[in-house]
């Protein structure tokens, strides 16, 4: 794959959207003022997005491994 191909232009979206998120938990985390319920109510939501972002760059992933796999049996085919 090459250095313009869209998936790396996602993929470090989505690792900078992760970065992100983890410091609104760290934040969130250290707020010693806030509320406990509601502290739990948004550490609830920030899993959430965490998890919908995992999700999300482990789907990436697999395309880019399928689509790896799929030009290397190209290039073994030629081999042959």
């Amino acid at each position: 794959m090459s250095s313009s191909d869209p998936f790396n232009g996602v993929a470090a979206g989505l690792g900078s959207d992760m970065k992100n998120l983890n410091g609104q938990i760290t934040d969130l985390m250290n707020n010693k003022d806030m509320d406990p319920t509601d502290k739990q109510t948004q550490l609830m939501q920030l899993q959430q997005k965490q998890q919908s972002l995992t999700e999300c760059l482990q789907l990436l992933s697999n395309i880019m491994k399928d689509e790896h796999d799929a030009r290397m049996a190209v290039v073994n085919n030629i081999r042959s």
